[in-house]
């Protein structure tokens, strides 16, 4: 899979917080935490060709790189190799895929968010965090911010498709 220079970029800027808070999260320090991230983000640009096939499959895959190098990480640290009960008790063992994938989604979103903020208003920006992130009703909204559901609406389908767009070139990389 030919993926450019630009889909990488866009791939690295939306997701490195999420590798390094996963990193982190588990107990690594923040020089391990960033040799996780740079180890995930060169395992995946190796192996993007191999989810050609399997593009729904990049977050799973994602998670057993991460996981991996961060247990492989771990005996530097301790100065052991963590046994089979520790790898397992691990937080990123495979219980913990639910948790990943909503962090997934979350971490990913407030980067597209951060992205796309310059080229909306703040009235947008104000609506779609409280009707999208915030989950609140479209007449919440309106009353709120004294502007029609309709307006709502609008605003919600434009910074969603700006979004979509900004992740276009990511998702056809399988992520």
């Amino acid at each position: 899979m030919n993926v450019d220079e630009k889909s990488w970029q866009l791939f690295f800027d939306l997701h490195w917080p999420l590798f390094y808070s996963v990193a982190m999260g588990s107990g690594l320090s923040l020089e391990e935490a960033q040799d996780v991230v740079q180890e995930t983000i060169l395992s995946a640009v190796k192996g993007v060709g191999q989810l050609k096939a399997r593009q729904k499959l990049g977050r799973r895959w994602l998670l057993g790189i991460i996981r991996s190098h961060t247990v492989r990480m771990l005996p530097h640290r301790r100065g052991f190799l963590p046994s089979l009960d520790e790898q397992l008790a691990h937080p990123l063992a495979p219980d913990w895929e639910p948790l990943w994938l909503g962090q997934w989604d979350q971490k990913v979103l407030e980067a597209a968010i951060k992205e796309v903020r310059p080229r909306i208003s703040q009235l947008e920006f104000e609506i779609f965090d409280l009707h999208v992130v915030k989950h609140w009703p479209a007449k919440k909204v309106a009353e709120r911010l004294g502007v029609t559901t309709k307006s709502v609406h609008r605003a919600k389908r434009e910074v969603n498709g700006m979004i979509r767009s900004l992740l276009e070139p990511v998702r056809k990389m399988g992520f």
